[in-house]
């Protein structure tokens, strides 16, 4: 399984998001490969300039699809009860992962 965690330089959600992915590694109990992207940096893939900041790919995919822009902007994350986030939820990516280790 490969998970890109795909950042700006300047994305006030990248640290969190970092964090968010070492908590879920813990959880799971899993060495995971992550495997980071700064889209500012000239080398970095042209699928990664693409999306917004933060954004986790799990094996080439969104690991959350919920809605949020992507772009060349902040990313926002749709949380419970309408609210908006700027990580993407725990639960979901733990989801994504999982489904992504079972195929």
């Amino acid at each position: 399984m490969k998970i890109e965690l795909v950042f700006e330089t300047t994305c006030p959600n990248a640290e969190g998001t970092r964090k968010l992915l070492n908590v879920i590694e813990a959880e799971l109990g899993l060495q995971l490969n992550i495997i980071e992207i700064n889209k500012d940096d000239p080398d970095a893939p042209d699928y990664s300039k693409k999306l917004s900041s933060p954004t986790i790919l799990i094996d080439g995919k969104d690991a959350v699809s919920d809605g949020s822009q992507g772009g060349d902007a902040c990313r926002i994350y749709h949380a419970p009860y309408g609210r908006l986030t700027g990580l993407p939820s725990k639960e979901v990516v733990i989801q994504s992962i999982l489904l992504a280790g079972q195929g």
